[in-house]
């Protein structure tokens, strides 16, 4: 996103870690990447903190990218997005927009809107932009997507995953607009 224009930080709550990505070290091999991050953090497009507070009060979009891994007994662990969810809901100034990267089954993105409603006062908009990247190709994939799969409940929110990804759009990558259910269920067929 910081390629494409826009100021991103990423949080991590790793502050080796983010120290680590402060100076362009990468914790994994993923080709182009580390120079990506080197490129976008000295043009200051691109940040890493710690502080998701801080974070927050600042974005107006906020992408949640953590891992949802295998859960005992079968289906998906969704802690880390829950967690994350409600840590943004919690720190929320004013309207905010979240954007669930990660994996879910269709109907987690309604079950973390009814967690930030109940939360934050703040108007808070949940939607879904599930990744389509593979191991190695993964800079590529972002940059020249098969497709970009927007899901949310409201117009507006389509129009502020458009406008994020606007230089995609002009480029004419293909983007598909449809609910969060829907936007969940495509990336778990993919999947």
């Amino acid at each position: 996103l910081a390629a494409l224009g826009h100021r991103v930080t990423a949080v991590d709550v790793d502050a080796g870690r983010v120290k680590s990505l402060r100076e362009g070290i990468v914790p994994i091999y993923e080709p182009g990447l580390s120079e990506l991050v080197k490129k976008q953090v000295a043009e200051e497009r691109l940040f890493v903190d710690t502080d998701t507070a801080k974070a927050t009060h600042e974005a107006s979009t906020i992408f949640i990218a953590v891992g949802t891994p295998p859960a005992k007994g079968g289906g998906y662990d969704f802690s880390y997005l829950f967690a994350a969810a409600e840590n943004i809901a919690k720190a929320a100034a004013g309207p905010k927009t979240i954007v669930i990267k990660s994996t879910v089954t269709p109907g987690t993105g309604s079950r973390i809107a009814a967690l930030v409603e109940k939360l934050s006062p703040k108007k808070i908009e949940v939607m879904n932009n599930p990744e389509s990247l593979r191991g190695g190709t993964a800079v590529q994939d972002f940059m020249q997507p098969d497709r970009v799969v927007f899901g949310a409940a409201s117009p507006q929110g389509i129009a502020t995953l458009r406008e994020i990804y606007q230089p995609l759009i002009d480029r004419g990558y293909a983007i598909y607009a449809m609910s969060r259910e829907s936007a969940e269920l495509t990336k778990f067929a993919a999947n």
